[in-house]
């Protein structure tokens, strides 16, 4: 599902519709590339017939904002900066071009070191080749359209790099043949390790020695790597044992929260009629507070074999009415969900069901003990997780409410959207390390940044 979303979301991004689509399939003979530009055609033909009628997508939305900017009256006064960027795609080149149009006044920042070679693109692996292309497409633009270039304010000096090593590596990286730095410094160091903890440690250590002996503070440290899911577990373990306060910039899948699973494992439970192993792993959820009853009766099952919804609502020789009390909103569910045959009414069953458990409440209270065990970013997950999930299924209504649908294959359709669910997650404190992704991560001016190099070799201090 993440794939085949991030392939619509490029389409509209780079413009690709099928009109293009169809242009390509006329001018290729490659049978296997023929048949998969076919697949995508027809996969956007009917994706836009379906959302055509009751939704539109983020990317629709851009290109309708696209074409209302000409009526846009504020417009027409406003001087507009466009900065942070080092490229764009076609659809944002379509934005600017039509901003340069409609605007006062269009100011775009581009990073360049320097500018009397704006125009030598030949160099491809250079590092600011993308940004040079930039510059040159928005001319082009600017020409297209008769819109004069103002005189060019070009920033004097590297801001940045304040010392020699940097300098050179922002100069040369990617740069052939490589220029070996000849100079000396003590700015960049580089270390070797033996396994991925040596290197956190490593790491954990210097930024002990950058506070205590440069008094340097915590969020004037980033530290970055290239395969964070690779290092997270380590880095928590290690930082927390060095006492080092640190946020982990990333989107965490919450397909293993416990909300996730008590929804997923309840699900189950009514779609194979109580099996022993679904209905247990439910109950054992933190949603559920009488733990004590539910290993009392899990250990009656076992004794007596006791399996599937028919046996469950019987009465029970012992246990009985521990039993009715525990799972009289489980069964309520069971006969609801069978008794539904749209989308809409089995969602609202398990609206119901959550509401009956109390989940949201449960929540919020886990939320606040987290919280006041200074776990910030768990209890901002538990805060968050229950409106993702009520948006989730309203989204589903919306869709495809009035759709027939078993069961089960309303099981495996909130599964694959439960399991697809992202959170971000916002710094908790303002003053924490940054550690993220070398590719995702943003961060201002850091007083140091230390790196994992990919191969786990090597690490920059």
């Amino acid at each position: 599902m993440d794939e085949l979303n991030t392939l619509i979301t490029e389409c509209y991004q780079y413009t690709v519709d099928e009109a293009v689509l169809e242009r390509y399939l006329n001018m290729i003979e490659d049978r296997m590339l023929k048949d998969k530009l076919q697949d995508l055609k027809t996969l956007l033909k009917y994706f836009k017939q379906e959302m055509a009628e009751s939704f539109i997508t983020t990317q629709e939305a851009s290109v309708l904002l696209l074409n209302q900017l000409d009526r846009i009256e504020a417009l027409c006064r406003s001087s507009i900066t466009v900065d942070s960027f080092y490229g764009f795609t076609p659809l944002q080149y379509q934005f600017i071009e039509r901003l340069m149009m409609v605007a006062k006044e269009v100011r775009i920042c581009i990073t360049i070191p320097e500018w009397d070679k704006l125009t030598d693109m030949r160099n491809e692996s250079e590092l600011f080749h993308e940004s040079k292309k930039a510059v040159s497409k928005i001319r082009d633009l600017a020409e297209k359209n008769h819109i004069p270039e103002k005189e060019m304010i070009v920033m004097q000096g590297n801001r940045r790099s304040h010392n020699d090593q940097m300098r050179h590596l922002v100069d040369n990286l990617f740069s052939y043949p490589i220029k070996p730095y000849t100079g000396q410094g003590k700015h960049m160091r580089m270390m070797e390790a033996a396994t991925l903890e040596e290197e956190v440690e490593a790491v954990a250590i210097r930024i002990h020695r950058l506070v205590k002996e440069r008094g340097s503070r915590f969020k004037e440290v980033a530290v970055l790597c290239s395969d964070l899911a690779a290092y997270e577990d380590t880095v928590r373990r290690i930082f927390d044992d060095y006492e080092l306060l640190y946020f982990i910039d990333k989107k965490d899948t919450v397909s293993e929260h416990p909300l996730i699973q008590f929804i997923l494992s309840a699900l189950l439970t009514v779609t194979y009629n109580f099996r022993y192993e679904h209905i247990f792993y439910h109950l054992k959820s933190v949603y559920y507070e009488e733990q004590d009853t539910i290993h009392r009766i899990e250990n009656h099952c076992l004794r007596y074999g006791i399996k599937g919804a028919r046996r469950w609502k019987a009465q029970w020789d012992e246990f009985d009415s521990e039993k009715t009390a525990l799972i009289g909103k489980l069964k309520d569910f069971h006969e609801d969900m069978h008794a539904s045959d749209t989308v809409r009414g089995k969602a609202m069953a398990l609206y119901h069901y959550l509401e009956a458990v109390g989940v949201f409440e449960a929540n919020q209270q886990i939320a606040a003990d987290l919280i006041a065990e200074n776990r910030l970013q768990e209890a901002e997950q538990y805060q968050k997780i229950y409106s993702v999930v009520m948006e989730l299924m309203d989204e589903l209504v919306a869709m495809i409410g009035s759709e027939e649908i078993s069961v089960s294959n309303f099981a495996s359709l909130m599964e694959t959207g439960l399991t697809g669910i992202k959170l971000g997650q916002t710094p908790p404190s303002l003053d924490q390390i940054l550690v993220g992704d070398i590719s995702r991560s943003r961060f201002k001016e850091n007083d140091a940044v230390l790196s994992w190099a990919s191969m786990r070799e090597k690490c920059l201090l």
